[in-house]
């Protein structure tokens, strides 16, 4: 649903409203759009995240049970409640791939790819910033929401992570047009 607002009966001046190119809600369960590279023990950036977050789950699962020593539980049922609020925690909760286009200082429109997630919003707001690089991908903002979730935990900030990523050189934008691009994504 594209709607374009015309003046002067000339030619097209902005497109109002963004394409959503993929919507997921629990993203993890999704294939992404970067391929990973072949070869044994290649991982990307947030399945290597993920890998440290199943370590460190690992390590505090005994503890976090014994925690629940207040409870009147058997040590079963709060084991398998540890176990299922840890899954909750690990994927992912929201992840968007976007394009929409921008009008250049010198008229030209010009398509720009970003993407946000939110990793887990069991405390929000979601924190966290927007990255501009021709290097972002989807995987490598994932990985980096997760990352802020757990910098926040790990000095008991009440926000969950979240991240955006805009596929542009921000050397070749003019002030104004960052700016155009940033309140555009958000």
């Amino acid at each position: 649903m594209l709607k374009a607002t015309l003046r002067n009966n000339q030619s097209l001046y902005q497109i109002s409203t963004c394409s959503i190119i993929r919507l997921s809600s629990h993203a993890a369960t999704t294939t992404t759009a970067q391929p990973q590279q072949a070869g044994p023990g290649h991982f990307g950036f947030y399945r290597q995240v993920e890998l440290f977050y199943d370590r460190a789950a690992k390590i505090l699962e005994e503890k976090l049970v014994n925690d629940m020593h207040k409870s009147k539980l058997s040590d079963d049922l709060k084991r398998k409640k540890v176990r299922g609020i840890l899954k909750i925690i690990k994927p992912c909760n929201h992840v968007l791939e976007i394009r929409f286009p921008i009008r250049r200082d010198n008229g030209e429109l010009h398509m720009i790819e970003a993407y946000r997630a939110q990793h887990s919003q069991h405390r929000t707001p979601c924190k966290g910033g927007i990255r501009y690089s021709l290097d972002v991908n989807l995987d490598e903002v994932k990985a980096l929401a997760a990352l802020m979730t757990y910098k926040c935990a790990c000095v008991d900030v009440p926000f969950g992570g979240g991240k955006a990523g805009v596929k542009i050189n921000p050397k070749d934008w003019s002030e104004a047009e960052l700016e155009r691009i940033t309140r555009r994504l958000t």
